[in-house]
C-alpha cells in the first residue's frame, strides 16, 4: 500500500496545519502550544515531529506522534543545556539531534553553543560552547584566515535559517550574513564558508538531504543541496559536497519581512518538489525542481484556516 506524504506546520495560535498532500486535505490541529519562532526547530524522526522550544515555551521541548496527531511526550531540557527560541536543529540519523544557536528570553540575547539531544533517552547534552579554545578558519571565494572560535558562534544579529547534518558535518547557514557555519562532529573543528552568492537576507531555507530512514531515499544523483530563498525574490541552490551555488526561478517575488517554512518532498526518482508555507500572508506555494518552475496552490490557500504561519517551523513526513 503507497504511503501518504503530510506536511505538518506550526501556527503562532497554539497548535498547526496536517496537510496530505495526496488528498490536499488540512487538518487543524491545537496542540496549546505557541509555535513561535520554531522557524528552524523542528526535527523528523521515525514517525514523530520532535520541537525544540518556542518563544512562549523556552524550556520545553515536544514530540508530536503523525499518526495520533497529538503530543505524545512533553519533556524540559535538562543537563545544564539552555532552552530558548528560533534554535537550529538536525537530526544526524542514529541518535542525536543537534542544537545550534538560538536566542534566549525577551531580550533575544544570543546563545553560542552547539548541544546535542538523545532522542532515545530523552536528554541532552553540552557538546561545544565558546569558551573551548579551539581555531577556527574563514574560508572565502578570495582568502582564507585564522581567528579565534568564539567569533564564530557569537552574532548580535543573525539567526541560523537552517543546520543539515551529513557525514560527520553539520552546515548551518546564517540568515543575515553571507555565511554558512561548518562544523564537524567529530574532532569539534568548525570553520566558516563564505561567497558573495549568498544572501544578505535568508527568509527560507530547506534541504534534499534526508537523515530520516523511514522515508524515501533520494536518489537523484544530484542531491546533497541547501536551498536557500531571500526577502527580496531570488532563490538558490547550495551544493555541500562541491559548494557549487545555482541560481533558480524565485518561488515569490514579493517582499518578505518574516522567516517562512519551506519542505523539500522526494516524489519519485525523477519528480521532487519544494514547498514553501506562506500561510495566509504570503501563500503555499510549490516549486518543481525539474522544471525549475513554481506555483501558487489555490486549494491549500481557499480553504477558511488560520494559516498565520510566519516564523513557525514545519516537517515533512511519510508514512
Amino acid at each position: 500500500m503507497d504511503s501518504d506524504t503530510y506536511i505538518l506546520v506550526g501556527r503562532r495560535d497554539g497548535g498547526a496545519n496536517l496537510i496530505n498532500l495526496r488528498s490536499g486535505n488540512i487538518e487543524l490541529i491545537d496542540f496549546r502550544f505557541n509555535l513561535a519562532n520554531t522557524f528552524n526547530s523542528f526535527a523528523t524522526i521515525g514517525e514523530s515531529v520532535y520541537i525544540f522550544a518556542s518563544y512562549f515555551h523556552q524550556n520545553s521541548f515536544f514530540r508530536v506522534s503523525m499518526r495520533t496527531k497529538v503530543i505524545d511526550f512533553n519533556g524540559e531540557f535538562n543537563n545544564g543545556v539552555i532552552g530558548g527560541h528560533c534554535i537550529s536543529v538536525c537530526y544526524d540519523g542514529l541518535d542525536h539531534v543537534y542544537l545550534i544557536g538560538g536566542r534566549k528570553g525577551s531580550d533575544k540575547q544570543h546563545l553560542n553553543r552547539i548541544d546535542r539531544f538523545n532522542c532515545r533517552t530523552n536528554t541532552f547534552e553540552k557538546y561545544f560552547y565558546q569558551q573551548q579554545q579551539q581555531q577556527q578558519q574563514t574560508t572565502s571565494t578570495s582568502s582564507i584566515s585564522n581567528k579565534n572560535t568564539s567569533s564564530l558562534l557569537s552574532s548580535n544579529s543573525s539567526y541560523f535559517i537552517i543546520s543539515v547534518y551529513l557525514n560527520g558535518l553539520i552546515y548551518s547557514v546564517l540568515a543575515n550574513e553571507k555565511s554558512i557555519l561548518i562544523f564537524n562532529t567529530l574532532d569539534r573543528s568548525i570553520y566558516k564558508y563564505q561567497s558573495d552568492q549568498l544572501f544578505d537576507k535568508t527568509i527560507s531555507a530547506c534541504t534534499d538531504i534526508n537523515n530520516n530512514n523511514i522515508n524515501k531515499t533520494n536518489n537523484n544523483s544530484n542531491s546533497d543541496n541547501i536551498y536557500l530563498h531571500s526577502n527580496d525574490g531570488r532563490f538558490i541552490r547550495f551544493n555541500v559536497n562541491s559548494k557549487v551555488i545555482t541560481k533558480l526561478n524565485p518561488i515569490i517575488e514579493q517582499r518578505v519581512d518574516d522567516f517562512l517554512s519551506m519542505v523539500f518532498h522526494n516524489v519519485s526518482e525523477h519528480e521532487n518538489n519544494i514547498y514553501l508555507l506562506g500561510g495566509t500572508q504570503y501563500k503555499y506555494h510549490r516549486y518543481s525542481v525539474e522544471n525549475n518552475h513554481s506555483q501558487s496552490l489555490p486549494l491549500f490557500n481557499n480553504l477558511n484556516t488560520n494559516n498565520n504561519n510566519n516564523d513557525c517551523g514545519a516537517s515533512i513526513i511519510s508514512f
